[in-house]
């Protein structure tokens, strides 16, 4: 929220692209002079103040694919074009949108109808809000099955690839419940396809000390070599 007050966050990182969940539409979003303005901006919501931005800071251009279901408004299938390596971005946020598409389901379900994007080079990026850990509590392994979907098509997760952890054991939160550290989860997930994901060098979480004034989430960056 309020994501104009926060965007100087962003210069540490010199970011090519940037994905924000609950940010401003580009009428509110009035950025400080001392705060580049993106060379391409799409958002998508229903609540001016709060709805899922994406920002190019390089020649990268966004186009939201024509397969896109508005069911699934959060969950964005976008072409990126500009570059010599365009690919498919299937950005995320994912909140109940009814009684029948809770977090993890609508995960299930925006995957099947996106499922023909799912090819290399293809980048999934975003607010689950999902665990494997809450697969117990539904007695049924929802996330597990998400990410077995995923990794039949070649697509697995960053983090879990590049620090060797199992879902569900995550060392590193990406959230934390209330602002309060004694509460954290991962619910933030970057996937890809294997030449994104050949072409990773980095990968960071951010720290909760550095993080909890501007946000209950820290951010997750990926750097590739392309």
């Amino acid at each position: 929220m309020a994501f104009r007050k926060k965007s100087h966050t962003l210069l540490g990182f010199t970011p090519d692209l940037v994905i924000v969940p609950e940010c401003e539409n580009q009428d509110r979003l009035k950025l400080p002079s001392d705060v580049p303005k993106p060379t391409y901006f799409m958002w998508e919501g229903k609540n001016q103040s709060k709805g899922l931005a994406l920002f190019s800071y390089t020649h990268f251009y966004f186009e939201l694919h024509p397969s896109y279901n508005p069911k699934f408004q959060y969950i964005l299938p976008v072409q990126v074009h500009g570059g010599a390596f365009p690919f498919t971005l299937l950005a995320m946020w994912v909140v109940p949108i009814d009684s029948d598409l809770r977090y993890i389901t609508q995960i299930q379900q925006a995957l099947y109808e996106y499922e023909s994007l799912l090819v290399d080079p293809v980048l999934i990026v975003g607010d689950f809000n999902a665990n494997k850990i809450w697969d117990a509590r539904h007695k049924t392994p929802y996330f597990a099955q998400v990410a077995q979907f995923l990794e039949h098509r070649h697509i697995f997760s960053l983090y879990h690839t590049f620090f060797a952890e199992a879902f569900g054991e995550e060392t590193q939160p990406t959230f934390y419940f209330y602002r309060k550290q004694a509460r954290p989860y991962h619910i933030d997930y970057m996937f890809a396809s294997p030449s994104l994901r050949h072409a990773l060098v980095d990968m960071t979480v951010g720290e909760y000390d550095d993080w909890c004034q501007f946000s209950d989430h820290v951010p997750m960056t990926a750097t590739f070599r392309i």
